[in-house]
Formats: C-alpha cells, sequence, structure tokens
C-alpha cells in the first residue's frame, strides 16, 4: 500500500463505494520516522481531511516522554523532531484545534550573519518542497506580517480556507511556512537566533447537531 492510500485509510477517508472505512492502522513510529519530507508533506496534508487532524501521525506519550495526554509523533522529515499539539476552543462547545509543528532549521542568536545564508537555503527549500509535493488543490501567497528580522512568510490555503477566512471570526492559517531572526527570548517568548519552521493547522471537524424536523 503506497503511503498516500495509508494515510487515507488511517484518517477513515471515503472509499468508492461512498461508505466510510474505520479509522484503520495508524502509521507506526517507525515508518513516521523513516518518512522524507516530501512524505511528510502530503501525509499530514491528507490527514489534515480528516474530522480528527493528523489522526495516527502521532501517538499518546508514553511514560516518560510528557504529561499524561500528551501527543507524540516520530516525524522528522528535517532532521527535528515534530510537536503535535491541541488548543481548546474559544467558546464552551467549540472545536479543538490542531497544530502540527516541524522545524526545519535553527541556529545561535549569535551568528547572524553567518548562518543567514544558511537559514535562507533552508527556507527556499522548504518552500520548494511543499510546492512540489501538497495535493492538489493548495496555493501559496507570501504574508508580510511575520515577527522578527529577516522575516520571511508563505500561507498555504485550499478554496475553502478562503472563502471561511472571509467570514470567520477566528481563523488559523492552514500552512504557514516561515523564517526569521530573534535577538532575545523575549522578542519571541521563546528560543531566540535563526528559525526556520512550518506549522500544518487545522480545527477538528464537528458533527451537525439533527434537526429537529
Amino acid at each position: 500500500m503506497g503511503l498516500s492510500a495509508l494515510i487515507l485509510a488511517g484518517c477513515g477517508a471515503s472509499g468508492g463505494d461512498g461508505e466510510t472505512p474505520g479509522a484503520g492502522a495508524p502509521v507506526s513510529v517507525k515508518d513516521q520516522a523513516a518518512m522524507t519530507a516530501c512524505e511528510a508533506v502530503e501525509a499530514l496534508a491528507i490527514s489534515m481531511e480528516a474530522d480528527i487532524p493528523f489522526q495516527g501521525l502521532s501517538q499518546e506519550a508514553a511514560e516518560g516522554e510528557g504529561y499524561p495526554g500528551d501527543l507524540v509523533t516520530a516525524l522528522k522529515p528535517w532532521g527535528y523532531t515534530c510537536k503535535h499539539g491541541i488548543l481548546g476552543g474559544w467558546n464552551d462547545g467549540d472545536p479543538d484545534s490542531h497544530v502540527f509543528r516541524c522545524t526545519i532549521f535553527e541556529a545561535s542568536s549569535l551568528r547572524f550573519e553567518e548562518e543567514m545564508p544558511n537559514a535562507q537555503a533552508a527556507f527556499d527549500e522548504a518552500k520548494a518542497t511543499l510546492d512540489s509535493c501538497l495535493p492538489e488543490g493548495w496555493t501559496a501567497r507570501e504574508d508580510s506580517g511575520g515577527k522578527g528580522e529577516e522575516a520571511q512568510t508563505f500561507i498555504y490555503e485550499r478554496a475553502s480556507d478562503i472563502e471561511r477566512s472571509e467570514t470567520a471570526d477566528f481563523y488559523m492559517y492552514p500552512i504557514m511556512l516561515r523564517k526569521a531572526f530573534f535577538r532575545s527570548p523575549e522578542s519571541r517568548g521563546g528560543p531566540w537566533g535563526w528559525i526556520v519552521d512550518v506549522a500544518f493547522q487545522q480545527t477538528e471537524v464537528v458533527e451537525a447537531e439533527p434537526s429537529d424536523e
């Protein structure tokens, strides 16, 4: 079974007969760790279509891996292990949102000039991977609102995302690739220096309540 078929099965995607199969077997930790950058981009994008995003690409943390209920993944397509976090809804009853973030490049804040070309090269290579490996229907646009010095950001969206952004009270960019330099922890709220990363972000699908009719 190819990668796309495996992920679709794991996400419970509809089959050709119109019926939706069960969740299927998740992608094993070994297979997660072995994914190339292109395979990971394809798998993450496909899994964003599931009712529960990224299902099968992470698992609950074992003892010693984190807090009970934390999700961990073995995906490390750019050499750094990705992270899967869940953000609770703003209001009671709002669906949770999932953020799957992968670091692509990091370097010390003491090496601004020396690491600038390396950060740019990592960013350009990651953008080329996204452009060529995302499934059909994704489009990219440059965003000028990124934080940090030498900031460069590209947003990837589907037509349905763009339509939703026009009316939604809260909108997370579905895929955000960024490069920036932060001189201090206060300027970022975390580790500082050069950072290139990509975030895949998707809100869970809420089942419509049955009609009273």
